[in-house]
């Protein structure tokens, strides 16, 4: 049993490229070509069983079930194979680093997986330290699992599944958003004396754009004559020690967009690129990154940064995704409207918004009000 691939030449317009082919009662047997390697697995596994069966049809039919009882870390490794083509680079990054989390059930058949396995790993997981984010991201991931095991082996595990659960922390308290006033933020960047880093923190209040928006903008997508930056590149910082950085398409969809900047920004990033086509004559590239030059700025340097001014400055302390509150704060008690908001901030649904910021539209209901008393009733 073995999966193949046809040479580039022969690989067919819609992408499919993998096949399979075996011996069976001394006949040779080659597939069709399929898009992706588990459905070519798939696809063989079957082919097999028909086999099998039609050879003696007396096999009791749950034998043909499963040629061998696939366990959880072969699903595993399937799964992550299957899902190559159809998510981003960053989410099969974080299938791959997190694994190791699932290692309690690592051998156990998908078929017998039962209740009293799944609160072992249940129990064993809360005492890992991770966070409620990182536990309820590992609980979709095994729900994940389970649908892809019934999808594609017809491994019914419903009755796990509907005992599946988040994880709560019932003695967490609501966390305070924090964010700069207009003021805060004046404060804070009067003190820079890099016009880098002016441009950095400026982009951050007043476009309300992500980390990673930031490290990935690129030269080429700063329209300076239009007054916008297109938002189309992200960067994701691995955590294992090996890679430097990861460059991707943004968060979703809608956080492709394009963000008009006030003149002020305008101003300071139209001077800063001249200071760095001055020093790099020769080697400057639109290509190059806003943060740095042909790579973006490293993290570290940035929160350093900011922890910098934020001493020089005097202004409290907050997050760098805080700088992202503190724009969409600055536009809504500005009065700009939810849809508005949502937009700019590139959120993929606008339920987002209002969970996250429904608190700072409280004082724009008294204008309601306002309005029916205005009216000539």
């Amino acid at each position: 049993m073995a999966i193949y691939t046809v040479a580039k030449h022969k690989i067919t317009k819609d992408g499919r490229k993998y096949f399979y082919k075996f011996q069976f009662d001394n006949k040779q047997y080659k597939s069709k070509l399929f898009k992706t390697k588990a459905e070519a697995t798939k696809e063989e596994k079957n082919h097999i069983k028909k086999l099998k069966h039609k050879e003696n049809n007396k096999q009791p039919k749950e034998e043909l079930n499963e040629i061998h009882e696939m366990t959880f870390k072969e699903l595993y490794d399937e799964f992550f194979i299957y899902k190559q083509d159809k998510v981003k680079q960053t989410t099969l990054y974080s299938y791959r680093m997190r694994i190791p989390h699932f290692s309690l059930l690592f051998n156990i058949p998908i078929k017998e997986l039962n209740t009293d396995d799944y609160l072992k790993w249940r129990s064993y997981i809360i005492k890992q330290e991770l966070g409620i984010r990182t536990l309820n991201w590992l609980m979709k991931l095994l729900k994940e699992l389970l649908n892809y095991a019934y999808k594609w082996h017809d491994i019914n595990n419903r009755h796990l599944y509907n005992r599946l659960e988040n994880f709560v922390d019932a003695d967490a308290l609501p966390e305070e958003m924090k964010f700069y006033t207009i003021d805060e933020f004046k404060k804070f960047v009067s003190v820079i004396d890099d016009l880098k880093y002016i441009c950095i923190f400026e982009l951050f209040f007043y476009c309300g754009i992500r980390r990673g928006e930031l490290l990935g903008l690129k030269w080429k997508n700063v329209d300076l004559e239009e007054n916008v930056i297109h938002i189309k590149d992200n960067i994701v910082i691995p955590h294992n020690g090996k890679d430097t950085y990861l460059l991707t398409s943004p968060k979703n969809r809608p956080s492709i967009r394009t963000i008009p900047i006030p003149k002020i920004l305008s101003e300071h990033l139209t001077q800063y690129k001249q200071e760095v086509k001055k020093f790099n004559r020769r080697k400057f590239r639109v290509n190059w990154f806003v943060s740095g030059s042909s790579t973006p700025l490293p993290p570290r340097t940035l929160a350093e940064r900011k922890n910098k001014y934020e001493k020089l400055s005097g202004v409290k302390h907050i997050r760098i995704h805080d700088f992202r509150h503190s724009c969409a704060s600055l536009l809504i008690n500005n009065g700009a409207n939810v849809l508005i908001v949502a937009k700019y901030l590139g959120h993929a649904k606008l339920e987002e918004t209002l969970n996250t910021y429904s608190h700072l539209y409280d004082n724009k209901l008294k204008e309601i009000t306002n309005i029916i008393d205005n009216l000539d009733i």
